[in-house]
């Protein structure tokens, strides 16, 4: 091969390699435009911004690499040494980074390590059907709003290490004030509500409770000394949950991780507290004391349900009769 061959080679190479940088380029932007428009946490997209302008330098410094080489080729063509350009020797190929039209220096896509970035990699592969239950966690204030976001994470966490995702939906609703959430029960219409912090007064929590009182089945209080609030909410809401004193906050969040996962499993509300504290008392996440339920006088826990339970197809006429292959359940 001649040296003009091999210049020529050499810038079709990079130039190879500035088409591959320019559609992973291109790839990350279109990435960053769809982070920004789901709210995905700034943390993660500035990662893929830092991406994509590594990418950027990537492609200025093989574009330029590849101009000096025409520049060299223009003029080692224009002076002729015994029928062939007088070119200077062009330095070891990379072979395996240009063949394979990868950069020489491979960029670190950033990985998902915080809670936000899990939920946002989980989120990828979205849920194909709507969830059973959807809890509407709620908190006022500003120290609220970032405790509340903590728990709403918690509590996905748990619900996903348990393989229930799909079929509960926490969604997050911050007001400014306990009353101000008035709107937003109106509008949702929860069956299951989960409190954020303990109000200074309970009533403040009245009038929003009342706007979805013909849906609310379930109200969890999740802040501790909330056993009081929960047995005087208890009056207007069927079923009430409150927390004792000192309970650790792993401790609370799975056992209203579990408790709602029973709920969208269409369970009563008193199966459901059961299942909730068996599985911590069998983990042994309880010493002694956990969430206490209380229930309206004119209600029965036994009855109060989230959503429906799954219809089961009743057995076939014969079934469990002599001779008969089928057995009822």
């Amino acid at each position: 091969m001649s040296a003009e061959d091999s210049y020529r080679e050499r810038i079709g190479l990079l130039e190879r390699r500035v088409a591959s940088l320019e559609r992973r380029r291109l790839e990350e932007v279109d990435r960053i435009v769809r982070l920004d428009a789901e709210g995905a946490e700034p943390r993660i997209v500035a990662g893929h911004r830092r991406q994509a302008s590594r990418y950027e330098d990537l492609i200025a410094a093989t574009e330029a690499e590849a101009a000096d080489l025409r520049e060299t080729l223009d003029r080692g063509v224009a002076v002729w040494v015994q029928g062939e350009p007088a070119l200077p020797e062009l330095p070891p190929l990379p072979e395996r980074t240009l063949a394979d039209d990868r950069p020489r220096i491979e960029p670190k896509i950033p990985r998902p390590v915080t809670p936000a970035a899990k939920r946002l990699a989980r989120a990828r592969g979205r849920r194909l059907r709507a969830p059973r239950l959807t809890v509407l966690a709620t908190a006022s204030g500003r120290a609220g709003r970032a405790t509340l976001a903590r728990e709403v994470h918690e509590l996905e966490d748990w619900l996903d290490a348990a393989g229930h995702a799909d079929l509960v939906e926490v969604a997050a609703v911050h007001a400014h004030r306990f009353a101000d959430l008035e709107p937003a029960f109106l509008h949702r219409r929860p069956a299951v509500v989960h409190i954020v912090g303990r109000p200074r007064k309970i009533a403040a929590l009245m009038r929003p409770l009342a706007a979805a009182q013909g849906s609310l089945k379930v109200l969890f209080l999740s802040a501790g000394r909330s056993l009081d609030d929960a047995e005087t909410l208890a009056e207007t809401i069927p079923v009430t949950v409150g927390t004792p004193r000192g309970l650790d906050g792993d401790v609370k969040t799975a056992f209203a991780a579990i408790l709602y996962a029973a709920l969208a499993h269409g369970h009563s509300a008193a199966e459901s507290f059961e299942r909730a504290q068996a599985a911590l008392a069998a983990a042994k996440m309880t010493n002694g004391e956990g969430p206490r339920m209380f229930a309206r006088i004119a209600s029965d826990p036994t009855e109060v349900r989230a959503v429906d339970r799954p219809h089961r197809p009743a057995p076939p006429a014969d079934a469990g009769e002599p001779g008969s292959e089928l057995r009822a359940a």
